[in-house]
């Protein structure tokens, strides 16, 4: 093979789409299903033939599986097919029965079935239930209906009581034809029965992982999921592939400077992201001490993508990823203005969108990883691109087949992961920018103190924010205080609650847990109180991680 993959793009997309019918070919890889293990079982044959040392990892996970078939049945006995929802309420095999209403009328849902435009998100369920309503019924943007899951909790639950969050009502989406129809019933607020069995439980799960060792000290960690809903073959097994070339082409020859850990996430939609969760906790001593970042491969090969989108990427990477997308698949104005709009809306203000966000197996903050990654998305105008986002139709779909995976992007994606890796794991010295970090840092509180003006502890933290963000500017950095200064702010930038804890929310604000003075100017008084106690107290963690790294400005560290 060549050595980035575009010298001859059908050669390298040829050998990639081998491994991406292999996994295809296990069938539906559900998390904890026959099928995901055969796929784990294929991933550890196919390191091992390349000389390296698998590991199986193999746990309980909490995972949530929506029946094979859902459906909405009119009045007159027509059924409606749908997909089910992860994490949903169980409808049971009887369903529920009501009245199809909409959930932006006015007033009161006692007893309806509600219909809503778009994803079945958890808050919209929570919005209805708190109406009355006993179910929802999402509308796809497009003419398909798409598999989704709306947990609270990321990863497995901790305790019992976190089981109380899960979604109160059941859900499922049509696709934007059928909900055409149900949308002139809801006028008439016909009679209709919902059937959306979910089932949600403790599955053995399996999760594929390998160590290269480097030279040095020091690791990068690759992730992606391998477990899918339907066939999955550009969510992700063309991600999957990617990451097992990325480990051939480190299993022999020179060892690379630092080393690099590759894992294939189980639990990615059915579990809320309990493999990565997992990986974590378990691996925590390990990541905390060696690892130098996080790329994750996901959303990468499908059919008719030209735009390559930095996101999920930390400040202290973010030039570097974003050059080297500029060097291998730049964009033209037009398409870089049609690719901000693809990535989700944050909280706080002033902090650009492509900030490692609340999805996409984003574990690893709270352990100070510095975060990166690349996707490959569909233009504007491209024909098979859902309304609204960069995904193709197929996107989380029982159509999701190798046909709808490219050679030419496959090579593409390829070489810009080769890049990116290449760049981390041999680079003479780490392109890790903590200076970038404490500009995002300043700019969070910034946000903080706009918005909650009287809250004395924010002009505070500001300044001792500011003193560091200028004080690292200035310095010349080795690699282990590059490492080390991300490691300190990167836990409190990311995770409100602990560096240990993943925080029980899907909304993306730097600091988290100072989130609630990005509120401040809408809450009652009596609120207010509450809140300045939670935001003293996670102003003394964020202020003892910023000393914590101006000390650290004074002293060696490796990584």
């Amino acid at each position: 093979m060549t050595q980035s993959g575009l010298e001859n793009p059908q050669e390298t997309g040829a050998s990639l789409l081998r491994d991406v019918e292999a996994l295809v070919a296990c069938g539906p890889r559900v998390a904890g299903s026959p099928a995901e293990r055969a796929a784990a079982n294929y991933i550890v044959s196919e390191l091992r033939a390349a000389g390296l040392s698998p590991e199986l990892l193999e746990w309980d996970a909490w995972i949530s599986l929506p029946a094979k078939e859902a459906w909405i049945e009119t009045a007159d006995g027509v059924r409606i097919a749908g997909k089910g929802v992860a994490f949903a309420a169980d409808s049971g095999a009887a369903g529920v029965r009501g009245p199809l209403r909409r959930l932006d009328e006015p007033g009161r849902l006692d007893g309806a079935i509600v219909l809503v435009d778009g994803l079945p998100h958890l808050a919209r369920l929570e919005a209805a239930a708190s109406r009355g309503a006993q179910a929802v019924v999402a509308v796809s943007a497009d003419d398909h209906a798409h598999y989704w899951q709306i947990s609270p909790l990321w990863g497995s639950p901790a305790r019992a009581a976190d089981l109380a969050r899960m979604a109160p009502i059941p859900a499922l989406q049509v696709s934007r034809s059928d909900g055409e129809r149900l949308a002139q019933l809801a006028c008439d607020r016909g009679a209709v029965r919902l059937v959306a069995p979910v089932d949600s439980g403790w599955r053995r799960v399996v999760m594929p992982t390998v160590s290269i060792p480097g030279r040095e000290a020091g690791e990068l960690l690759i992730g992606g999921h391998y477990c899918s809903w339907g066939p999955g073959a550009t969510d992700n097994a063309a991600g999957n592939a990617l990451m097992l070339d990325l480990a051939r082409r480190h299993a022999g020859g020179p060892r690379p400077r630092f080393g690099l850990r590759l894992a294939w996430w189980t639990g990615h939609e059915q579990g809320g992201y309990a493999g990565s969760a997992h990986f974590a906790d378990v691996f925590h001593d390990v990541l905390a001490a060696h690892a130098l970042a996080y790329l994750s491969v996901d959303n990468v090969g499908s059919r008719g993508a030209t735009i390559w989108q930095v996101q999920n990427t930390g400040a202290e990477l973010h030039d570097y990823a974003t050059g080297i997308r500029d060097r291998l698949a730049p964009l033209d104005p037009a398409a870089a203005g049609f690719a901000r709009t693809l990535l989700p809306a944050r909280k706080d203000r002033g902090i650009p969108a492509s900030r490692p966000a609340r999805n996409g197996d984003q574990s690893f903050g709270g352990l100070g990883l510095a975060s990166l990654q690349v996707a490959s998305w569909l233009a504007e105008d491209a024909a098979d691109r859902i309304p609204g986002t960069g995904l193709p139709w197929w996107w989380h779909t029982d159509e999701d087949k190798p046909a709808y995976c490219d050679h030419a992007v496959l090579a593409r994606d390829l070489a810009v992961h080769v890049a990116l890796v290449e760049g981390l794991v041999n680079a003479q010295t780490l392109p890790i920018d903590p200076a970038a970090q404490a500009r995002d840092l300043v700019a969070a509180l910034q946000a903080v103190v706009e918005s909650a003006p009287e809250l004395a502890l924010a002009p505070e933290l500001l300044a001792l924010a500011e003193t560091y963000a200028d004080s690292v500017a200035t310095r010349a950095l080795s690699d282990g205080q590059r490492v080390a200064l991300t490691k300190t702010l990167n836990p409190v930038l990311f995770h409100g609650l602990s560096a240990t804890e993943f925080d029980m929310t899907r909304q993306s604000a730097l600091l988290p847990g100072l989130s609630a003075a990005l509120d401040w100017p809408g809450l009652p008084a009596e609120q207010r109180r509450f809140a300045e106690i939670g935001l003293r107290r996670a102003a003394n963690r964020v202020a003892a991680a910023i000393r914590s790294a101006l000390s650290l400005l004074q002293n060696e560290a490796t990584p």
